[in-house]
């Protein structure tokens, strides 16, 4: 966002000098400097002055510096334009359709290549879409994400409403059948969504404040079961079969991107005809005087389940956890995956060794970072509520002759179960350790070096690099520093 004030205004001026002439705008700016420096004008003595020199009443072309609409005219009546990976700045005759490569890559779709094609550009237009289409060279699929909005802004309580629909494609799991036929499990997720932005009594304010409700429509094929087969002796999919689910999903969102102590706030109330889900996530950063700071992370789940008569459904999956999330687990499909369906057994033998694949998690629910797949009662897992904490801390700031990307972590989290008589675990589960952060922090490696003697007896045995953990968040692209690399006329 705040690229925009000085992109429009930059814009904004070029249109100023086209519309005074080029002779009359050299003449106009020097000569505004030399009458109002060491003063303090507004906006009406430069149109005075502009009126002035270009002979000209500017009135309309100063309106659209201050009204929220598009300085340029509809979108119907420019030219669709191709231009490499984004243009940053609509014209009066253009409207730019970014087009760029795009590769990706996961255990099952193997080496995917594509495109991006886009009309996201600077200033916005009300109507935007993405599509990434990719073709994958290992299922021989056509896979991909892609978006589509459209946004207005109406002169009342609301700055902005938004429209729109998302989408994905992509396969989480390959085997082969008893004939040697390759199989595959996959999602396909279509999410139709509106968001209302709230508008700020003070436009100086840094505080954002939007609600938004989301339906994800998910269409699944899964394998339905293993059998040993006696021509090989391996296990091979019984079956295989799709279906369909959805779960309805409600946002109230705060947020403060203030430069001390910035804060936000997310209440989710998810729905399905299987379950519901209270989840409250909270972030402070309390800044260091020389510099980093401490990142604290709250989090706080209430689950329930309906139509589920004599618990004969198994819920798990949907469940709040304390320990890191996996693909499976991902049951709205919101985040990447090198392996969904990755796993390995540290103690038992009899499931398949899938290496670091099996070491990815997702800081969804309680984020302690630590992945332990065969032994369920160990997950923190819970039918009724769970509550963390995460702390994330920066080294001090004369540590190290020049800035590096560790962190110290500490996270420690409760649940309803552990509290009953007879508990699987102690009241509180923790974990402790250095963490590695790569990308702008897109990616999160973890080594764990403490952690609750409940996970002690678990691990016991297992060598260091198998403790290890970590997580990819595309969500954490800071493209508002992108965008500054590129238009550093803007900064």
């Amino acid at each position: 966002d705040s690229l925009i004030p000085g992109t429009k205004a930059s814009l904004w001026v070029s249109l100023l000098e086209d519309s005074m002439g080029i002779q009359s705008f050299d003449r106009f700016m020097p000569e505004y400097f030399s009458v109002w420096q060491f003063n303090h004008p507004d906006s009406t003595q430069f149109k005075k002055m502009a009126d002035s020199l270009s002979g000209k009443n500017l009135q309309v072309l100063f309106d659209k510096l201050n009204a929220p609409a598009s300085l340029f005219p509809a979108y119907e009546k420019r030219i669709l334009k191709p231009t490499y990976i984004f243009s940053a700045r609509n014209s009066e005759k253009y409207n730019y359709i970014g087009i760029a490569p795009a590769v990706g890559y996961n255990k099952y779709d193997d080496f995917m290549l594509g495109t991006v094609i886009h009309n996201i550009n600077l200033p916005a237009d009300k109507f935007e879409f993405l599509a990434t289409p990719l073709y994958a060279f290992g299922s021989k699929e056509l896979v991909g994400l892609g978006r589509l909005s459209y946004t207005w802004r109406p002169e009342n309580y609301f700055s902005r409403i938004t429209i729109g629909l998302n989408g994905g494609h992509f396969n989480t799991n390959k085997a082969t059948d008893s004939s040697g036929h390759v199989l595959f499990e996959y999602f396909s997720k279509l999410v139709p969504y509106i968001r209302v932005d709230f508008r700020n009594s003070n436009p100086r304010s840094h505080i954002s404040r939007w609600m938004d409700f989301s339906s994800f429509l998910i269409k699944e094929q899964s394998f339905g079961g293993y059998g040993l087969s006696s021509k090989d002796s391996l296990y091979h999919p019984n079956s295989v079969s799709t279906s369909f689910r959805y779960v309805n999903q409600l946002t109230f969102n705060l947020q403060d991107t203030r430069v001390l102590y910035p804060y936000d706030l997310r209440v989710e109330v998810q729905q399905s005809e299987l379950f519901y889900r209270i989840n409250l996530h909270a972030n402070y950063f309390l800044n260091y005087p020389q510099g980093g700071g401490l990142q604290v992370r709250f989090f706080a789940a209430k689950f329930g389940a309906w139509n589920n008569n004599n618990n004969n459904l198994d819920l798990s999956r949907y469940e709040p956890q304390l320990l890191g999330v996996d693909g499976e687990e991902d049951y709205l499909y919101q985040d990447y995956f090198i392996a969904r369906s990755a796993t390995y057994a540290q103690i038992k033998s009899s499931i398949p060794d899938q290496g670091y694949a099996a070491q990815q998690i997702m800081i969804r629910d309680g984020g302690l970072k630590l992945r332990i797949d065969d032994l369920t009662y160990l997950q923190g897992k819970s039918s009724n509520w769970v509550t963390a904490l995460n702390f994330t801390s920066s080294f001090p700031a004369k540590m190290f002759p020049f800035p590096v990307p560790l962190r110290l972590f500490f996270d420690v989290g409760t649940y309803a179960e552990a509290w009953e008589p007879n508990a699987t675990t102690s009241h509180f589960l923790y974990t402790g350790g250095i963490q590695l952060s790569l990308f702008k922090n897109v990616l999160n490696i973890y080594a764990p070096l403490i952690y609750s003697s409940d996970f002690n007896q678990a691990l016991n045995g297992v060598n260091f690099g198998r403790r290890i953990t970590f997580s990819i968040d595309i969500q954490n692209i800071d493209y508002k520093w992108i965008l500054k690399k590129r238009l550093p006329v803007y900064e």
